[in-house]
């Protein structure tokens, strides 16, 4: 057919083909190395990739939602006290009913670790805000405040910890979240003023941030607060601890197209050493934790784009072309080391008239005829052109003149090969032994 004269790929003779050792260790290689790349560009192809622009946020927010997980090592549950206070006004607490404050205290003792049977601390309700004719006036249960005063004392003297966790939905503007200890103001204090049992003050606030976010997590986010832990040292005087947020407003669309409204945030962070008891100054007296936000004009939209299908095929292409060629390479190298070595043969196979064998890759064989010295290869063409010289006289009645005149070209690997074509209607024979002598 005149189309396969066009093919690239060439198709030897089984016979003119061998399979070496080295040349399967090679090829185990390639195909190690092809198909660890194909997995590679594979997950590459599965993994989504997200893109990110920042744009002037435009859009008209309502709440802001605070997803906290701290715990205080040396501060009891019912010591500790969270307040929220922000630009708008807002000013509610873990003991005025606030609507807005989902927290969750687990009690912990000296060593950290959840007390058995003790379940979650609820934080008496001992304060309400009423609106009385424009102005704000507290509200306190002296009850539920004696009961609280109580529940202090008992856990301080047992040095216990806790555990806060949970979710706090604000205003969206500027605020803070203030963890400190019940201790802070009139209000608090007003049981044991009235009572003249007065506790003492807590100045360690050791604490690690397991968690902190603002808004639902999606791919990729990062929360620098996450993991965080400040200890105060033994006897030391106690700090005060401020992280100062600026709040991104982030967008993620996943590769399906699902929008998930979120943000991100970034943080810086200040230490103030407490003042002793006594000593005057400008400083802090009271041990506190305040996470100090605003927001950002600005929102970041990511976008997750997989792939393309044909942009993967042409890499898949390329990378595993690319070994295939490398493995190609290497068998070369090594099979033309071995050869120049003398480990390996040429390749060619060799027989006899009373069988034929065949080379197995590692040293190349020799052969001997009637005190002469001839290689396998030689004696192989020998063999086959004195086999064509016999059938040629066969067919032609002797040989001495064959039907047409002419000449027969030896190939150098056989010794034998079909008539040529010397002139119009001529073809003949030339003697096997003649050609073995001439290759």
């Amino acid at each position: 057919m005149k189309l396969a004269k066009i093919s690239a790929f060439a198709r030897p003779e089984e016979h003119l083909t061998k399979k070496t050792l080295h040349g399967a260790i090679v090829t185990l290689m390639g195909v190690l190395l092809a198909s660890t790349l194909f997995c590679h560009e594979l997950s590459w192809y599965l993994s989504p990739k997200a893109h990110s622009k920042m744009e002037v946020d435009l859009r008209r927010h309502r709440d802001l939602g605070i997803n906290v997980d701290v715990t205080f090592h040396a501060v009891p549950c019912a010591a500790l006290s969270v307040d929220i206070i922000d630009a708008s006004g807002t000013a509610d607490s873990d003991v005025n009913y606030a609507r807005g404050v989902h927290l969750r205290k687990v009690r912990l003792d000296a060593q950290g670790r959840p007390l058995q049977g003790a379940g979650d601390y609820r934080t008496p309700q001992s304060q309400r805000l009423v609106d009385a004719g424009g102005s704000t006036v507290v509200n306190v249960d002296l009850g539920e405040a004696m009961r609280h005063m109580g529940e202090m004392e008992q856990e301080m003297g047992s040095h216990e910890g806790c555990r806060l966790s949970g979710d706090v939905t604000v205003r969206r503007v500027a605020g803070r979240m203030h963890f400190a200890v019940h201790q802070q103001s009139f209000v608090d204090m007003l049981p044991q003023m009235l009572t003249g049992h007065v506790l003492p003050r807590l100045r360690n606030m050791s604490h690690t941030i397991h968690r902190c976010s603002f808004g639902p997590s999606f791919p990729g986010q990062v929360n620098p607060l996450d993991g965080t832990v400040r200890v105060e040292p033994e006897g030391g005087n106690g700090h005060a601890y401020k992280y100062y947020i600026k709040i991104v407003p982030s967008q993620f669309t996943s590769r399906m197209g699902a929008v998930l409204e979120s943000n991100s945030y970034s943080v810086s962070e200040y230490a103030l050493p407490l003042l002793q008891q006594g000593q005057a100054g400008h400083g802090k007296r009271d041990a506190f934790v305040d996470l100090v936000y605003d927001l950002s004009p600005i929102v970041m939209r990511i976008r997750q784009s997989p792939l393309g299908l044909l942009h993967f095929l042409v890499r898949l292409c390329a990378v595993v072309g690319g070994a295939v060629s490398v493995t190609r390479l290497c068998d070369g190298l090594v099979h033309g080391t071995a050869r120049a070595l003398g480990l390996v043969d040429g390749g060619a196979r060799s027989s006899s008239g009373s069988g034929s064998h065949a080379s197995d890759g590692i040293l190349p064989m020799r052969s001997s005829n009637a005190g002469s010295h001839r290689s396998s290869h030689g004696g192989a063409r020998a063999s086959f052109g004195g086999l064509a010289s016999s059938l040629l006289r066969y067919s032609s009645g002797g040989g001495a003149a064959a039907r047409y005149g002419g000449s027969m070209a030896m190939s150098p690997l056989t010794g034998f090969a079909p008539p040529t074509l010397t002139g119009f209607g001529s073809w003949s024979t030339i003697d096997g032994e003649n050609a073995a002598k001439k290759v």
